[in-house]
């Protein structure tokens, strides 16, 4: 049985101050699911609209761990252009 949702962002585990960071997709339900755990934190799950998980990961994510804040901003580009993507169908 295929996975139901579709990995689009992953950050390489362990890597830039981020032991995970990754974003999964589930079309049936539009939403997104934000999954992350800072070095020496406890893992976080976050799930909604795509302008839900990019405000948390531009505007919660960058404030709180700046030293690592390029991650969260490449994820939340890459929220964006999928969302875009499935607007433009």
């Amino acid at each position: 049985m295929p996975h139901p949702g579709k990995i689009i962002f992953a950050h390489e585990p362990y890597r830039d101050g981020w032991r995970f960071l990754r974003i999964v997709y589930y079309p049936q339900e539009g939403t997104y699911a934000l999954r992350y755990q800072p070095a020496g934190g406890e893992p976080k799950q976050v799930e909604g609209t795509a302008s839900e998980v990019v405000f948390h990961l531009e505007q919660e994510l960058t404030a709180a761990f700046p030293a690592n804040g390029e991650v969260p901003r490449r994820a939340a580009a890459q929220v964006r252009a999928h969302a875009e993507s499935h607007l433009q169908g």
